[in-house]
């Protein structure tokens, strides 16, 4: 089996700081909540963002 070089892999926070151009002190995350309110809970009766209100795409 050949020796195959390794390299470590990047840290996918600091690439997207450096993808989306944010400084280093600036941590991406993502809360995303899912499911269904239990029964009797109580809820704001919100209503939906659009997608382009919720989102930027970035090109290149």
């Amino acid at each position: 089996m050949p020796d195959i070089p390794t390299q470590p892999s990047p840290s996918a926070m600091a690439f997207l700081n450096e993808l989306l151009g944010r400084p280093r002190h600036e941590v991406p995350y993502l809360l995303l909540v899912v499911g269904h309110p239990a029964p009797g809970c109580r809820v704001r009766a919100i209503t939906r963002k659009p997608l382009s209100g919720v989102t930027t795409f970035i090109t290149s």
